[in-house]
């Protein structure tokens, strides 16, 4: 298989011993740092970067779209029976299934289409179904991926997203499949909608400790589990929320300095949440506006503050580092 390492990119799955102390320059500024970056291979994902994948949404979830991604499990049918990720079908359906018959480029109509085995070793052995499976459908010049470390690792990291239903349709989809927030930092840090605050199973499954509740609209919801910040912020241009960037960055990162687990929401997940993760991100890990901007929307591709936050985001960066060090234009579009 392939490894050519095709681009650099943050990596969506920073633990908290990764995380960076910003220092100061002699006048107190922060001093500016890079985030790490990783390599790439072509072709793999993380179970993180997966689970992230699974959990897009823009005020509906993107999995419920039947054509969003075919996941295809190429362990035993036993082993699939048994449990297997949400959504996934057996390999052997590429062959038998008119809606991803692959000799009828049925696999075009998906966005993504993705491959795991039990453990991730198949990608050692030429011979392994995994690799089969692969190399069938890129010579049919289709992209693929395959998650690292197989079922394993994506099970004990996200046992409530493997089951043992298959989940085809659409209707199936919207009744049986939840979602879930984006990962910012691996197990610490999420970013979701308003849907995701309200959700018991959110909560419990990923272990939410403190909740940023940046909006008019949505309540706290379990205020006997979890530790809130509210922040009542409406999302328009020209909402002031540049003063409350350094006290919501300093909430979360109190919070998991203390072993907390941390979700922070709007409505959408997309504008005003954003903008907090942002300036935490600033704050607490010296990042630039634009490096943290790029960041976040690796690990969640709807981020999207408004132009108004932008612009505040902008003047919080300068103070911080005594200068503007991004371009605001660049991220909006």
């Amino acid at each position: 298989m392939a490894t050519k390492v095709t681009n650099q990119l943050s990596s969506p799955t920073l633990h908290a011993k990764q995380f960076h102390k910003p220092e100061q320059d002699r006048d107190g500024f922060l001093i500016p740092v890079s985030p790490p970056k990783v390599f790439r291979p072509e072709g793999f994902v993380t179970a993180v970067e997966f689970y992230n994948q699974f959990s897009g949404e823009l005020g509906y979830p993107f999995i419920h779209d039947e054509h969003f991604l075919l996941l295809l499990d190429t362990r035993t049918n036993a082993e699939y029976e048994e449990s297997h990720i949400t959504t996934a079908r057996m390999y052997s359906d590429i062959y038998i299934d008119y809606n991803c018959l692959l000799e009828m480029g049925k696999l075009d109509a998906y966005t993504y289409v993705t491959l795991y085995d039990a453990d991730g070793k198949g990608l050692q052995e030429e011979n392994s179904q995994l690799m089969k499976t692969y190399s069938e459908i890129r010579e049919r010049g289709h992209d693929v991926a395959i998650i690292l470390g197989g079922f394993q690792e994506f099970a004990a990291k996200f046992p409530f997203l493997c089951n043992d239903k298959v989940i085809v349709s659409e209707p199936d989809r919207r009744r049986l499949v939840k979602n879930y927030p984006s990962m910012v930092f691996e197990d610490i840090l999420f970013q979701g909608s308003g849907e995701h605050a309200i959700d018991e199973d959110v909560f419990k499954n990923l272990k939410i400790t403190h909740v940023v509740n940046i909006s008019t609209e949505v309540p706290n919801a379990f205020p006997n589990k979890a530790a809130y910040l509210n922040i009542q912020v409406s999302d328009e241009v020209r909402s002031n929320i540049m003063s409350k960037l350094s006290l919501a960055a300093d909430f979360i990162a109190s919070a998991i300095a203390n072993g907390g687990r941390v979700l922070v929401h709007c409505v959408l997940g997309a504008s005003r949440s954003s903008t907090i993760v942002i300036a935490y991100l600033i704050k607490y890990h010296g990042w630039t506006l634009k490096d943290a901007y790029d960041y976040l929307k690796e690990c969640r591709p709807c981020v999207s503050p408004n132009r108004g936050f932008l612009a505040q985001l902008s003047k919080f960066e300068e103070e911080l580092f005594g200068k503007k060090l991004s371009n605001v234009d660049s991220m909006w579009f």
